[in-house]
């Protein structure tokens, strides 16, 4: 991968980067949230309508991170839909990452990537759906840029040592934005 970096590159991959490492801390702390609430009446409601606290929450992450990469992605015609379909993407995966979350500890090195992966992928491929046209005929890599990024986002991420969970938020989700950052630039430059 071939690339010669402008300034106007650089601006977007450090604009790219700070709205991942925002959307994503933001994302998980929202998304935990509605989780947790789902998992408390859990203990009055019945559990199919629990249940849909996984969509809800998988939406709540993909909206967030969605309207973040939105802003960096600022006076693209696709963009305003972007978040829209980072949302419905986090829906849609956010029901098997949310029951892996809860029949595998998260400790388990294995279930951490599969859940970044998971999560991570689910929102990209609904983002090239959802938008249909600049990285359509790339989808393959924008979705696996995506992956790998969420993948090891989640495996430097929040599960880390409780004294050092800033710095280790701050690893994953910088490292999901460099990797998803280049990734654009790289997907924008093709024919």
């Amino acid at each position: 991968m071939n690339l010669n970096l402008s300034e106007d590159d650089l601006r977007f991959i450090v604009t790219w980067t700070v709205a991942s490492v925002i959307g994503w801390s933001a994302a998980l702390a929202l998304g935990g949230a509605v989780l947790a609430l789902g998992l408390l009446l859990a203990l009055v409601l019945p559990a199919w309508l629990t249940g849909l606290f996984l969509p809800l929450c998988g939406a709540v992450i993909g909206g967030v991170v969605g309207g973040l990469q939105w802003f960096a992605l600022y006076g693209d015609d696709d963009s305003r839909r972007w978040i829209w379909a980072s949302a419905a993407g986090g829906a849609l995966s956010g029901v098997p990452a949310g029951v892996l979350l809860l029949l595998v500890p998260s400790d388990v090195v294995i279930a951490r990537l599969a859940l970044g992966a998971i999560l991570a992928a689910g929102i990209a491929g609904a983002q090239v759906i959802g938008t249909a046209g600049r990285v359509w005929r790339m989808a393959v890599y924008w979705v696996l840029f995506n992956t790998v990024a969420g993948a090891l986002c989640a495996l430097l991420g929040p599960a880390g040592a409780r004294a050092w969970l800033p710095v280790t938020c701050l690893i994953g989700t910088g490292l999901f934005g460099v990797i998803t950052g280049v990734g654009m630039l790289w997907l924008r430059r093709q024919p």
